[in-house]
């Protein structure tokens, strides 16, 4: 037996990725440049509420960001704050759009129903 075919016959599916921990560690990270992609990712989504009559999408904002900000910390920061109350969930569905493998991949459209308070951390 290869190596290649013993590594195929060992492989264990990975856990995950976004699991309600990961997104909330992804989502409070400390770090200066993560606090900065979050109050980017606010701003992005406050002018896309009033731009959109409240409705809120990725690919409705994306424009919006800046490429400094992490695509993990779009959608930690988007499910945080849907979480925490200040978006809710519709019953519409988007294409995320973009360049990456998600493009195609349909998430659900949200709603502002309360100002995201300003991040200080």
């Amino acid at each position: 037996m290869t190596a290649a075919v013993q590594d195929t016959l060992d492989w264990t599916p990975r856990p995950p990725r976004d699991t309600p921990a990961n997104l909330r560690a992804v989502h409070t990270d400390w770090r200066p440049s993560r606090v900065e992609a979050r109050q980017v990712i606010r701003v992005a989504i406050h002018e896309c509420a009033r731009r959109n009559g409240g409705r809120v999408h990725v690919s409705l904002f994306r424009h919006l960001l800046t490429p400094l900000v992490p695509p993990a910390a779009i959608g930690a920061a988007v499910v945080g704050w849907t979480t925490k109350g200040y978006l809710e969930l519709t019953d519409e569905v988007l294409p995320m759009g973009g360049t990456a493998g998600n493009a195609t991949k349909r998430s659900p459209v949200r709603r502002l129903v309360a100002a995201i308070p300003p991040i200080t951390r």
